[in-house]
């Protein structure tokens, strides 16, 4: 497939992962139209860049995905849909689970519904690897068992089952991702790496939880291609496949290569998780995460290109600039 000048909407585009996928698409000459929910200082900052340098093929509509004439502005005149915008944040979501599956799950329903009236030729949902709750056995793969250990792993499974169902009963042309652990610049400090690193940038020491949990990390330009592969390649169509290294590190290490890169010796401090991380995790969680990327290597072809050093290295250095800034 080229990109240039097909029209693309975005959803979630001002997101960490939103923004990077934005920027390639309208690298490569695609016309973007980036929704994103209304907030008084929008642009972000990342739009706005995008915006000044890319002119009329970057059009930014903000609207809230339970409006459905919202949703229908956004897909009309769409070619090829990605839809990452949700609401993500677990701890909010178990405070406001009806709020979370609002936006979540009859959100996407909202979307796929205009998304019917639009010459579509794919439609890209972003999953996530938390609809497997607990996995019982390793590595994780894509016919491995969902269950909602949270509101928000169940709002997302109920957002894959409403683009399946429209995929079997409208023909809509339907692929579904199910990211794990992605990384990289623009990543909010919420999320482990980030953490770590302003961490080190900005206190005398690294505190962290739990240290022997491993996780399967996968930059976001490696990311960002996944995407494009999907809602290129015919044989996508249906399918849900996973996005991840298929390599697992644990925290502890992690952090150590990462003091590694930034050439200190912070040291590292364990303390008690709090009471909403130990509410998030099940009694009988794995110690850690591992996936299979067979699936995504045997039928899209796609790899990720990125090592974890040289990608850490790159979320380091952005930092850094952004600290002495």
């Amino acid at each position: 497939m080229t990109w240039r000048n097909k029209r693309v909407l975005v959803t979630g585009a001002a997101s960490f992962i939103g923004s990077h996928l934005t920027e390639i698409l309208l690298q490569r000459g695609s016309r973007v139209r980036a929704l994103t929910q209304y907030h008084p200082r929008l642009p972000s900052a990342w739009l706005a860049n995008m915006k000044r340098r890319y002119g009329a093929r970057l059009e930014i509509q903000t609207g809230d995905l339970r409006d459905l004439q919202a949703t229908s502005l956004a897909a009309q005149d769409a070619s090829v849909i990605f839809h990452l915008a949700s609401l993500g944040s677990l701890p909010y979501c178990l405070n406001s689970p009806l709020e979370c599956f609002a936006i979540n799950a009859q959100g996407a329903q909202n979307l796929l519904l205009a998304a019917r009236a639009a010459p579509l030729k794919r439609f890209v949902l972003i999953s996530t690897s938390l609809v497997y709750g607990a996995p019982i056995s390793f590595p994780i793969r894509e016919d491995s068992p969902v269950q909602a250990d949270t509101p928000y792993a169940a709002s997302k499974i109920a957002a894959e089952a409403a683009a399946m169902s429209f995929h079997r009963c409208y023909g809509l042309p339907i692929t579904i991702l199910r990211p794990f652990n992605i990384y990289g610049p623009r990543q909010t400090t919420e999320a482990v790496i980030p953490s770590i690193m302003r961490q080190i940038l900005e206190s005398r020491e690294v505190l962290l939880g739990n240290l022997r949990p491993v996780k399967d990390f996968t930059y976001v330009e490696d990311a960002v291609g996944a995407f494009l592969a999907a809602a290129a390649h015919p044989a996508a169509i249906g399918q849900i496949f996973q996005i991840a290294s298929g390599e697992a590190i644990s925290i502890g290490n992690l952090a150590q290569k990462i003091l590694g890169i930034a050439g200190k010796d912070t040291p590292i401090r364990t303390v008690k998780e709090k009471t909403r991380a130990r509410r998030l995790d099940p009694k009988n969680a794995a110690p850690g995460v591992l996936a299979d990327n067979a699936k995504i290597r045997r039928v899209l072809g796609w790899a990720p290109r990125t090592s974890l050093p040289r990608g850490l290295k790159r979320t380091w250095l952005w930092h850094a600039r952004r600290k002495n800034r």
